[in-house]
């Protein structure tokens, strides 16, 4: 069972965000206060704030096994880097939303005063993902990102062009996907599972799942994430031709970065079986079950994704058979 220190840990950032409220609200505005105590209520509800302290303290616990700062350091301190004020942050502010969204984006614009970075309220956020120092990051509200996905400091995952109301304007972020900092990732793209977006890099094109890219929708090689090695097209597809940086925007280029992404992630799924991606250290999945088999919290479930492992590990519709 939880311990009176893991409560207080919760009850800290509940208390924090009360008093964030008191900055954003007015006392005139009644309708917003109400609104907040019904989220308040809701997650500290009897019956759910057992699992909400096993989902706070796996935002300690998978900070700790993915940022090396975060190594060695007690869960007391962890509680203070600035990616687990944001985690707390959007839970509540995307639960708010739900309820009322002009207390929501006040809320939101109070967050982006303390700490820097701007996720929309509407944006959806699945658990594991850490915002790295977070400051200068912005999030567009049609963006959803996955599981477990690592995205640094001054990203920007944002509009590109004019689109129909209630069409999606914003990228789509796979699971483990790593972006860097002030990297720019730009309309209603996808990055597919296990890609890496190089610090400063503009991309505004879908990305194959594993592909490295720099600059300009530029990719250099692809990467295994379970023992960190860099491939070429031509290590997983042979009779390809010597290539050296292929563009996303280039159709040829695109399709072989497409085959040669599917190939490796049939070899991950026949070497390490198909929950390769709950393998790594970290991996919120994982550390979720382990940490409520350890308090002894029954939960219900599954973890908070917008996708089917299977489908997840598939890479999405850019890495379908029938598109390769």
């Amino acid at each position: 069972m939880p311990s009176a220190s893991e409560h207080s840990w919760f009850d800290a950032h509940t208390w924090l965000f009360q008093h964030l409220a008191e900055i954003a609200f007015s006392p005139a505005t009644n309708t917003n206060w109400k609104a907040l105590a019904e989220v308040s209520a809701k997650l500290l509800d009897p019956q759910q704030q057992q699992a909400m302290i096993v989902w706070y303290r796996t935002v300690l616990e998978t900070l700790a096994l993915r940022d090396p700062a975060a190594q060695g350091l007690n869960e007391h301190t962890r509680a203070h880097f600035t990616s687990v004020h944001i985690a707390v942050l959007h839970k509540l502010t995307s639960e708010l939303w739900l309820i009322n969204k002009d207390a929501a984006l006040m809320l939101t614009n109070v967050g982006k005063a303390l700490f820097g970075a701007e996720i929309h309220p509407a944006a959806f956020v699945a658990d594991g993902v850490i915002f790295d120092h977070a400051t200068g990051t912005v999030v567009g509200a049609t963006a959803t990102i996955d599981r477990d996905a690592n995205i640094l400091h001054n990203v920007t995952l944002g509009n590109r062009t004019v689109v129909p109301q209630g069409q999606r304007r914003h990228p789509l972020v796979g699971n483990n996907v790593s972006i860097g900092t002030n990297a720019k990732v730009l309309g209603p793209i996808t990055l597919n599972p296990f890609c890496v977006i190089a610090a400063g890099a503009t991309v505004y094109a879908d990305v194959p799942g594993f592909c490295v890219v720099v600059g300009t929708n530029e990719v250099v090689h692809l990467v295994n994430p379970m023992d960190g090695k860099t491939l070429r097209v031509q290590d997983l597809i042979p009779d390809v031709p010597q290539k050296g940086r292929m563009n996303l925007r280039n159709p040829d280029d695109a399709k072989l970065l497409r085959q040669a992404s599917y190939i490796l992630h049939a070899q991950l799924k026949s070497k390490y079986g198909n929950d390769y991606t709950n393998m790594l250290p970290g991996a919120w999945q994982e550390t979720y079950k382990r940490l409520a088999k350890e308090m002894g919290v029954a939960l219900s479930g599954d973890t908070h994704s917008p996708f089917h492992d299977d489908a997840v590990q598939l890479t999405y519709a850019a890495l379908a058979a029938e598109r390769c």
